[in-house]
């Protein structure tokens, strides 16, 4: 069990490193192995790794998501999260396990994708850059297949518009605040 946290000023301010890393630390007990924070800009298509001792505002970036770590399958740091692609524009934040994950990694490298992990996080960030959303989906998004909660951002898709991927949890916006349901009546 991990912990995801984020939020996106949707009128352009930029977000506060401090508030992202409250929300952030709130969710420690749900993975006490590591705590990753990154900022980014759905405009500007950018991001920003940050740290708990960042504070005050994140000048350029509008959004931002938190993550605390359970390690399980790659103990390293290799498997920090959020985890962003090599050209730093679609970052992922991953809490579950995909159980076929490692059925693509061997045609994703044969295809020049690096892998720096041994997480299947990792494999479902490069299938979505492979396939996009619909084709990683067709591989990994069915509940079957383990048990995804994902948050995926990606500047150059739907318009700049954040892509929250939560099955089978629900995303409702409400005014500047989204909130995540698991599906257990839990937030």
């Amino acid at each position: 069990m991990c912990g995801i946290a984020g939020y996106i000023n949707f009128d352009g301010r930029d977000i506060s490193a401090h508030v992202l890393a409250q929300m952030t630390e709130a969710l420690r007990h749900r993975g006490p192995d590591d705590i990753g924070l990154r900022a980014f800009s759905m405009q500007r298509g950018c991001s920003q790794g940050l740290t708990s001792s960042n504070r005050g505002p994140v000048a350029g970036c509008e959004g931002g998501v938190g993550f605390t770590r359970l390690s399980i399958l790659d103990l390293s740091a290799a498997g920090h999260q959020p985890m962003v692609n090599a050209e730093g524009d679609v970052i992922l934040a991953f809490n579950g396990e995909i159980y076929n994950a490692f059925d693509y990694r061997a045609d994703l490298e044969t295809d020049g994708y690096r892998f720096t992990s041994k997480t299947d996080t990792e494999v479902v960030l490069h299938l979505y850059e492979r396939y996009g959303l619909d084709g990683m989906l067709e591989r990994v998004g069915d509940i079957s297949k383990g048990m995804p909660r994902q948050r995926i951002c990606d500047p150059a898709m739907l318009d700049s518009t954040l892509l929250f991927l939560v099955s089978p949890a629900s995303v409702a916006v409400t005014g500047t605040v989204i909130k995540v349901d698991d599906g257990q009546g839990r937030r």
